[in-house]
């Protein structure tokens, strides 16, 4: 009997999602055009408390405190695509490493590529997110006033779908390691996995779109219009 479509005949390899970066670097510059552009933001951010451009302590230790200004805008930049280069170099390093048979996706094995990819990935990631996190604390007042462009659901929304998206691919792969996700029929491992990771998503859009469709509301944008307020 042939193969048929339902039956994977190959073993498929997921690599890096890279347009989630650039989803977080568009964010980046959403945010500041919601403040109201580059110029308003250096001047707002010029006017608001040292303490948003200091660090936790672990962080404050190695990275000395943001002047509440230009360099606060420009390390917020660099923060973010930095996460974009990042991305983008590991898809290489990923097809380099697969190439060489020694990448092995969602494998914790030390002498294999795919833990070294997601270690420096997620480093990556969680510092991209900590910078908006920094830029959001900094102008969330201007966010919502004269308008509230309700920042908080635009935030989570966002890196839900980035961040809870990649946990979640990220945790599969482990529970694939650990043999707890196996082989069904004529399905192996990774056919299982990519299967159910994909399923898991296309499930959680959904549930992402309708979120979007109220935090992303065409309402703010006709208030902004008309110039008024809440």
């Amino acid at each position: 009997m042939s193969s048929s479509s339902s039956q994977p005949t190959e073993k498929r390899r997921k690599t890096t999602n890279t347009p989630c970066s650039y989803v977080i670097a568009s964010f980046l510059y959403y945010i500041i055009e919601l403040v109201g552009g580059e110029q308003v933001l250096l001047t707002k951010l010029r006017e608001k408390d040292e303490k948003y451009g200091e660090h936790p302590r672990l962080l404050g230790k190695c990275f000395g405190a943001w002047d509440m200004g230009e360099e606060f805008i420009l390390r917020s930049k660099y923060g973010v695509l930095q996460y974009v280069v990042v991305k983008v170099f590991c898809v290489f390093l990923t097809i380099f490493l697969e190439t060489l048979g020694v990448y092995e996706n969602g494998s914790m094995d030390f002498a294999r590529g795919y833990i070294y990819v997601a270690f420096f990935t997620n480093v990556s990631q969680m510092w991209a997110l900590y910078v908006l996190v920094k830029l959001y604390l900094a102008v969330e007042t201007d966010l919502k006033r004269p308008i509230n462009w309700h920042p908080v659901g635009k935030f989570l929304c966002v890196k839900g779908v980035v961040f809870f998206t990649w946990w979640q691919g990220f945790g599969i792969s482990v529970l694939k390691s650990y043999g707890i996700i196996d082989g069904m029929g004529s399905w192996s491992s990774d056919d299982v996995a990519d299967g159910l990771q994909d399923y898991l998503i296309c499930v959680e859009m959904l549930a992402f779109a309708i979120a979007h469709m109220y935090t992303f509301t065409y309402v703010e944008y006709m208030q902004l219009v008309s110039g008024g307020g809440e």
